[in-house]
């Protein structure tokens, strides 16, 4: 019986059996001497994972990136949390992603797509995701990216339960040598029939994307084939180019496995917050302008001296809690900040819509004293560039305090709801955008 079966476009995995399998792999206690990075790997490494256990601990601290990529995936509910199932999983999703990839996108060219083409959105985003670091700037391996992209598909064979979920994958012992001592599998041959810049003689056509570039390229394509009524929306490059930034811990090119392991991950992702990203309800109460809604009601809940300021200032969210909450803070941390506040987001995964709200506001009460005595210019420069010196677990624990005072549904209750008088406005007011479909991924990237 396949562990890994289909609900609504979604992968849902068998519960593990009340019996144990005399034949499972036995688990040995924890040494009390474990390092903290080891007991994290430990904590994975559970025939059967405790869930609730790798929630809490995502909470409390950084979560190690050597295991971030298993955390993260046990989080969002892509990989089973019983040990034995994964390897069946993975094989099965990276089985699917690759078949996606030839069914959908063989036809795409390596180049931009033309101007009125509307896709031709994703390939403006490519080059601008963290565009800083040099996993994405990078065209290691080029001018041999075919042979590169060949050789990554050649590890598409688990060698080990936890081996490409982990780590980054290592080369599969099922692939066999071809004529020119290179490696070949199934995968690969669908990998040249989705990356037509890769020649039978081993070249490669211009293009202007790096290997990292072109896997992130994908995903997004095949992500916009795949939804077709939410489509591809701003913003969506970032969230994709960190979960693949996580997954690989920031080094090499991106494996057929861990693509497929982020596009699945992102799926789920999308379930949960998804709804910022939909044209059609920018304005409803599910969309954009509930978001922000209900980021106003939790704030006027929490601190209302400070919610009646931000309102004498005319200092409606949109002008910077809109980019906070779409983007989920990738555009406003350094990227090590940035895993550690995801790292506390996605432990939470059936309420990331209402976490990230509450995140919101914790970030705004912990500079109340400098919105209080600032002017409009002072405190909306300070919100758009949001100060270096308040720690990303300050913020973390300020939310944890906010959740535990107002519960999860305080987040969700502003919903729908119309604020009781406009809220006066500036003369010019700043070139921030107020719309999904305008979400602009702006902003500098530090280097990790």
């Amino acid at each position: 019986v396949s562990v890994l079966y289909w609900s609504r476009g979604m992968p849902q995995f068998v519960p593990p059996p009340l019996i144990p399998d005399p034949d499972e792999e036995k688990w040995v206690a924890p040494d009390s001497g474990m390092t903290r990075d080891e007991r994290y790997e430990f904590e994975t490494s559970r025939p059967i994972v405790d869930l609730p256990k790798l929630q809490r601990m995502a909470r409390e601290g950084s979560v190690p990136d050597s295991c971030r990529r298993t955390f993260w995936m046990l989080l969002l509910g892509t990989t089973p949390t019983m040990k034995s199932q994964r390897p069946a999983a993975h094989r099965k999703m990276l089985e699917d992603y690759e078949g996606l990839v030839r069914d959908l996108l063989s036809g795409m060219s390596e180049v931009p797509l033309p101007l009125d083409d509307d896709p031709r959105r994703i390939d403006v985003d490519i080059p601008r995701t963290m565009p800083t670091l040099h996993f994405f700037g990078s065209h290691e391996g080029s001018p041999s990216c075919a042979a590169e992209r060949e050789r990554q598909f050649s590890e598409q064979q688990l060698s080990t339960s936890d081996a490409a979920v982990g780590s980054p994958a290592t080369a599969s012992d099922d692939a066999s040598p071809t004529a020119d001592g290179s490696q070949s599998t199934p995968a690969a041959d669908g990998a040249a029939a989705a990356d037509p810049s890769a020649s039978k003689s081993g070249t490669v056509s211009e293009s202007p994307f790096s290997p990292n570039q072109r896997a992130l390229r994908r995903i997004l394509h095949l992500f916009a084939h795949l939804n077709a009524g939410a489509g591809y929306v701003q913003g969506m490059n970032e969230l994709v180019g960190h979960l693949m930034y996580a997954f690989s811990a920031g080094r090499g090119n991106a494996t057929p496995q861990l693509e497929a392991d982020v596009f699945f991950s992102f799926q789920h992702m999308h379930q949960f917050v998804g709804d910022n990203f939909q044209r059609e309800l920018d304005l409803d109460a599910t969309g954009v302008k509930g978001t922000m809604t209900a980021f106003s009601m939790l704030l006027l809940r929490v601190d209302n001296p400070l919610f009646q300021a931000l309102e004498k200032l005319g200092m409606a969210p949109e002008y910077y809690a809109f980019r906070w909450v779409t983007l989920m803070f990738s555009q406003d941390f350094t990227t090590p900040d940035v895993l550690t506040l995801w790292d506390f987001l996605l432990s939470y995964r059936d309420d990331l819509d209402a976490v990230v709200i509450f995140v919101a506001v914790a970030m705004v009460t912990l500079v109340r004293d400098r919105v209080m005595e600032g002017n409009f210019g002072v405190v909306i420069q300070m919100l758009q560039s949001y100060p270096p010196d308040v720690d990303i677990r300050s913020i973390t624990h300020r939310a944890m305090e906010l959740i535990a005072d107002h519960g999860m549904d305080a987040a969700r209750d502003g919903r729908g709801e119309v604020r009781s008088r406009p809220t006066s406005r500036p003369a010019t007011p700043p070139a921030e955008p107020s719309t999904a479909a305008g979400a602009e991924a702006s902003g500098s990237e530090d280097p990790a």
